[in-house]
């Protein structure tokens, strides 16, 4: 009974709705379906492809549906982009059962998830391609899409943000994932940090976080009663798939499949398609130079910096480069001119202002 009151007077003073215009429903190959929110462009006509952007380990869409100001997948609407934003299966609103929901992993947003909402998004907005948008994990997923083959064709480019291939640093940077190394890990269903950080809420960054909150962003990059109310949606419960899969990252500087049969950072060596990386300089969890391992790989990858070297007002951290107090104005502006900088976008306008002349 007292859980329930202190859930319902949490809702009450830290639920913000959806800025979303629309809400997909997507079934993928397997069965299960993944909730997309679509954030329709200013303009009568979206310009150039339509993003999909991904979130991270253990957060879900809410990360990019920020409230605003801060909310990217609303600024990238705002100029004038038809943004799709998806909820991977076990997060946010893509809700599994249980016992399906413990053995969801990376491959399963790779091969089931992104294609059918890549596959979607194309036929609702009649565009040939889609340029993938993806935080620290979720950029992770889009070099694994990039990579492969299936609907790699249907991307025309990709916006990485502080997303690392491998962890050189090993378990420096696995706080959390620590507990899995020990035999109870066969048998635990996953890590409910989502749960205990909404039942948290009230208390964070009210004495500065600790490590973990040190690591994931700069406290004082972002406004604290914005980013309550926004861990109080955004945070999710990790499964165990998800968490083993990343343990064996982890542990020895891969990103590979479950079965270790698909090496998805080698299978990205020479894509040609147009990408941006982006790191951030006080980034506690994806280190800088694993980041930075995408521009050997990709000929036609361009480097942004999100701190003082890069022309920002402050260094960021992994998380509030997405949403800290002045990314709107040092981080959004940056990534919009590279989308609209593209070629494909540019022919895409074109192409749009042609058939509106017929």
């Amino acid at each position: 009974m007292l859980l329930r009151a202190w859930n319902a007077l949490l809702r009450h003073r830290y639920h913000t709705p959806s800025g979303a215009d629309e809400l997909h429903r997507v079934r993928c190959a397997d069965g299960v379906v993944v909730v997309v929110k679509r954030f329709r462009p200013a303009a009568r006509n979206g310009r150039g492809m339509p993003l999909i952007c991904i979130p991270g380990l253990g957060a879900d869409s809410s990360n990019f549906d920020a409230p605003a100001p801060h909310g990217l997948a609303r600024a990238f609407a705002d100029a004038g982009h038809d943004v799709f934003v998806v909820d991977l299966r076990g997060t946010g609103l893509s809700r599994l059962g249980f016992s399906r929901w413990m053995s969801v992993c990376f491959d399963d947003f790779v091969g089931l998830d992104l294609p059918a909402v890549i596959e979607h998004v194309c036929a609702t907005t009649d565009r040939p391609q889609v340029t993938l948008v993806g935080h620290s994990m979720g950029g992770l997923a889009a070099y694994a899409v990039l990579g492969g083959a299936g609907v790699a064709g249907r991307v025309g480019g990709v916006i990485s943000l502080c997303s690392p291939l491998g962890f050189p640093r090993g378990l420096d940077v696995g706080a959390l994932v620590r507990p899995l190394l020990l035999p109870l890990s066969a048998v635990v269903p996953g890590l409910f940090g989502g749960t205990l950080a909404r039942l948290a809420t009230p208390l964070f960054l009210r004495a500065g976080g600790g490590a973990w909150v040190e690591r994931s962003l700069i406290v004082e990059n972002v406004d604290p009663k914005m980013a309550r109310r926004l861990m109080y949606r955004a945070m999710q419960d990790v499964p165990r798939g998800l968490l083993h899969q990343f343990q064996d990252w982890l542990e020895h500087d891969v990103v590979r499949s479950k079965d270790r049969a698909i090496d998805y950072r080698a299978r990205l060596n020479g894509c040609r398609t147009p990408v941006l990386v982006v790191e951030a300089p006080r980034d506690g969890l994806a280190d800088p130079l694993a980041v930075r391992r995408a521009l050997a790989l990709l000929p036609k990858s361009e480097h942004f910096i999100a701190g003082i070297e890069g022309g920002c007002s402050v260094d960021y951290g992994h998380v509030d480069v997405v949403f800290g107090k002045n990314a709107p104005s040092d981080v959004y502006p940056r990534l919009i001119d590279w989308l609209q900088a593209q070629p494909a976008a540019r022919r895409l306008v074109v192409a749009d202002r042609k058939a509106r002349a017929a």
